[in-house]
């Protein structure tokens, strides 16, 4: 029987603990925590990697099937073909800004010499980031950072954010708002691009994928 390489979430991914419950629900239990990337039981080889990375390495077929958020599908370009959407850790892609008098009065003092310059925007998102801008026909000078975006709104400089949002709380904590969502997210299952056809192993896990995720 043909070995299935399936490339799941890393631990630096916030949806690697969810990851492995789905695994251990369907009968395959990986430790959690440690250093190893790689893991083979029966004939899955289980491959860790980035969360942003899945869909790069399931798009250049390095493997059959992936787990990741359709956030860093749609972030990636990359040719992959959505299998399905699993309900869980549903969180959203955000342009935020800073909602304190004093973030209002400094963005007032930086733009007073840049009236006529691009929107700038700290993004943990910078393709999603464009592609929003150009669709409302702005002028947008994106910076990309991966991670801790909101400590950007300290500078006047900067007008946005984008970052994902799940409880909302780190947004509150450095005094920032919602101006708009660009994307509501959650994961998903991927396979490579095209019409190759998947195997009657891979149809069948995914189908045990998507009943473990509807287990409360």
């Amino acid at each position: 029987m043909k070995t299935v390489t399936v490339a799941l979430p890393s631990a630096s991914s916030k949806l690697h603990i969810g990851a492995l419950q789905l695994l251990a629900r369907c009968g395959f239990c990986l430790p959690a925590g440690g250093r190893c990337l790689t893991y083979r039981t029966g004939n899955m080889t289980v491959v860790l990697v980035r969360g942003r990375d899945v869909p790069r390495v399931v798009g250049m077929g390095f493997a059959d099937i992936g787990l990741t958020g359709i956030d860093m599908v749609r972030e990636s370009g990359e040719d992959v073909r959505v299998l399905a959407n699993l309900p869980f850790r549903l969180s959203c892609v955000v342009l935020a800004k800073r909602n304190s008098q004093e973030g209002r009065h400094n963005a007032r003092n930086a733009k007073t010499s840049r009236e006529n310059a691009a929107i700038v925007v700290v993004s943990e998102y910078p393709q999603l980031t464009k592609r929003y801008f150009d669709k409302k026909g702005k002028q947008v000078h994106v910076i990309p950072v991966h991670g801790a975006a909101e400590a950007y709104t300290s500078f006047p400089q900067v007008d946005y954010i984008v970052t994902l949002r799940t409880s909302g709380s780190s947004l509150r904590a450095n005094g920032l708002y919602v101006v708009d969502t660009i994307l509501k997210t959650y994961p998903c299952i991927v396979a490579p691009g095209g019409k190759k056809t998947l195997g009657p192993w891979v149809r069948d896990f995914v189908g045990r994928l998507v009943s473990a995720a509807k287990v409360k």
